[in-house]
C-alpha cells in the first residue's frame, strides 16, 4: 500500500505544473475511456446519493478543471475572468504558518528570515482583513469576484489562532464561538469540533 502510494505521489510530482503547484489529478492522454463522461462514472455506491455531489456540481468541477487547463494553468490569465476565485482561509492561514517557519529556519541555519517574515507579514494582514466574520466572531472565505464573505461558519475558520493570526481580542471571541452550542460547549456531551457550525 505505502509502495502504491509513493508511487502516486511521484506521478502528481511528475506533473507539477511551472509556477510550483501540484495537480490533484493527472490525466492520461492515451487513456480510452472518457473522463467526463457523467457523474455515474465516478460513483462508488459506498455513500447515500444525498451525500455525493450533484450533477451540477460535478458539471462545475469539470468546467473549472477546463477552464483552468484552456489558460495552461498559468495564474494570471486564470484570474482575469474565472468566475470562482476564493481567499481561502484554511490554505492561507497554513501558508502564513509555513512562512514563518521557514523564517525560523532561516535563523537556525543563519540565513536571512525577512522575506518569509516579509510573506507571513502580508498574508496575516490579508487574512485580518476581508475574512474576518465579525458578527460571529471567525474567520470565513471570502469570494474576489462577488467581493463578500462566504457566510459559512466552519473548522476551518479557526486555523488562524494556529498561524498567530488574531490579536488577543479576536483570538478570545473565537475561542467563545467554539465553545458556544454552534460547534459545542465544553460542558456538553457531544462531537468535540463538528465540521460546520450547527
Amino acid at each position: 500500500m505505502i509502495k502504491h502510494e509513493q508511487s502516486r505521489n511521484y506521478a502528481l510530482f511528475q506533473g507539477q505544473w511551472a509556477n510550483g503547484l501540484l495537480p490533484h489529478i493527472i490525466f492520461d492522454p492515451d487513456a480510452t475511456i472518457k473522463y467526463f463522461s457523467s457523474f455515474e462514472f465516478w460513483e462508488t455506491g459506498s455513500s447515500l446519493a444525498a451525500d455525493r455531489p450533484s450533477d451540477n456540481d460535478y458539471d462545475r468541477y469539470v468546467y473549472l478543471v477546463r477552464f483552468f487547463s484552456s489558460r495552461d494553468h498559468d495564474e494570471a490569465k486564470i484570474r482575469l475572468d474565472c468566475p470562482f476565485l476564493v481567499q481561502d482561509v484554511l490554505f492561507n492561514a497554513l501558508l502564513c504558518q509555513a512562512d514563518c517557519d521557514l523564517a525560523e529556519i532561516s535563523r537556525i541555519v543563519g540565513k536571512d528570515p525577512t522575506s518569509f517574515e516579509k510573506w507571513a507579514e502580508q498574508t496575516s494582514q490579508a487574512i485580518n482583513s476581508k475574512p474576518w466574520d465579525e458578527e460571529h466572531g471567525i474567520y470565513v472565505d471570502f469570494d474576489l469576484v462577488e467581493n463578500k464573505q462566504i457566510h459559512v461558519q466552519s473548522a476551518a475558520g479557526l486555523l488562524p489562532l494556529f498561524a498567530g493570526i488574531p490579536d488577543t481580542n479576536r483570538a478570545q471571541r473565537m475561542y467563545s464561538y467554539l465553545n458556544s452550542r454552534s460547534f459545542c460547549g465544553l460542558d456538553e456531551a457531544c462531537y468535540a469540533l463538528p465540521s460546520y457550525d450547527r
